[in-house]
């Protein structure tokens, strides 16, 4: 709703969902990929992730930056308009083709969708990486047991996210056909309850 994309569009309420936590998770989403660097983002984001990330990658650099909804393209292209070396396109994150990617970067888009729907995301991801490339996520993870926010976000899983609650039980890899193809790092923050997941695909 048009309402709650403008309330939400904010850098405040960003940090607010995801506990003050923001600007580190946004930090190292960006560790993993150059100056100059293709990437494709799988979906918008709120607040000002995809301008920094313009920035970040730099004129010399391209962003492709898709979404399945149309508000949130149209909402994208606006805050982009000033960043010549981006493009928004209203596109689905498991089956758009956009081959010879340094990195596609999931930013909080799994925890959105079913099961189905991020293996799907995940390997069509894959495909569209160049020899070299990397998939990038930052998404939900099981906090530590005794983590003193964990039944909060469990309550907030069951009612709001139904979706987030399967990257507590399920390793990301878990998705991907082939995984033997792959290498993986993963890296937790805020007590467990974050991830950051590099997949890239070893050399034939």
């Amino acid at each position: 709703h048009p309402r709650n994309v403008s309330l939400l569009d904010r850098e405040f309420i960003v940090k607010c969902i995801l506990w003050w936590q923001h600007t580190k998770l946004r930090k190292a989403a960006f560790s993993d990929i150059q100056r100059g660097a293709k990437v494709l983002q799988t979906a918008a984001v709120y607040g000002n992730f995809s301008q920094q990330l313009a920035s970040w990658i730099g004129p010399e650099g391209e962003l492709d930056l898709i979404d399945i909804a149309p508000i949130q393209v149209n909402n994208a292209r606006n805050k982009l308009v000033e960043h010549k070396n981006c493009s928004v396109m209203l596109a689905d994150a498991s089956k758009f083709v956009k081959h010879d990617v340094d990195v596609v970067l999931s930013y909080f888009l799994l925890h959105e969708v079913p099961d189905d729907y991020k293996h799907s995301i995940i390997n069509n991801a894959l495909k569209n990486l160049k020899s070299g490339g990397k998939l990038v996520i930052v998404d939900y993870h099981r906090p530590h047991a005794f983590h003193p926010l964990k039944p909060l976000m469990s309550l907030i899983f069951r009612y709001l996210e139904p979706f987030a609650k399967s990257l507590w039980a399920v390793e990301l890899s878990a998705y991907i056909e082939e995984a033997e193809k792959y290498t993986f790092s993963k890296e937790t923050f805020f007590g467990g309850m974050y991830q950051k997941v590099v997949i890239t695909p070893l050399k034939e």
